[in-house]
């Protein structure tokens, strides 16, 4: 759609325009040009589907070519700044005076939440969760005596973890080590 554009004149008459015969050989023609007919991009409109790059659409329909290739310029070398959502985070700290418990505190996300208490590695097999695993605090238990066959100061480790899931599935996880150290 080159001359029937009514948002800029582009010096066209309502009837097509013709093209020029070509030239028998490069060599017959005075002052070859590359193209037999040129137009101002103002004057041509891109009538396809939106371009669309992700979910932006770069290109609607009638923009002009000029605006096009401004808006794909735009687009690639002047991207607008991420917008994103703020991170889901979870943290572990131990409470002596509950029971030795340890409490999650989380930072954003979309309640309710889900969580998932494990112990990931048990040196010498002397914790345990104590309760269920699925709130939002477990309590340690030390099972047994740690300490057979250690000498006095020794320590017992273990690293528990818990995963955090909220209502729009983002995926939050921390560790805490657990640490006793045998009496003297």
């Amino acid at each position: 759609m080159a001359c029937n554009h009514t948002n800029i004149n582009c010096g066209c008459k309502d009837s097509f325009l013709t093209t020029p015969a070509p030239c028998p050989t490069p060599e017959g023609c005075p002052d070859p040009q590359p193209c037999s007919e040129v137009f101002d991009a103002q004057c041509i409109v891109y009538t396809g589907d939106p371009i669309i790059c992700d979910q932006d659409t770069v290109v609607a329909t009638n923009d002009t070519v000029a605006d096009a290739l401004n808006q794909v310029v735009d687009y690639f070398c002047n991207p607008a700044p991420a917008q994103c959502c703020p991170t889901f985070a979870v943290d572990i700290s131990f409470d002596e005076q509950a029971g030795r418990a340890l409490t999650t505190t989380l930072t954003n996300g979309t309640a309710p939440f889900t969580y998932e208490w494990t112990i990931e590695q048990n040196a010498f097999a002397g914790f345990s969760i104590a309760g269920a695993t699925n709130g939002s605090s477990v309590n340690l238990n030390l099972t047994g005596n740690v300490y057979d066959g250690f000498t006095a100061g020794e320590i017992a480790t273990c690293l528990f973890k818990v995963k955090v899931t909220d209502s729009v599935g983002q995926i939050a996880t921390a560790y805490y080590t657990a640490v006793s150290i045998s009496p003297v």
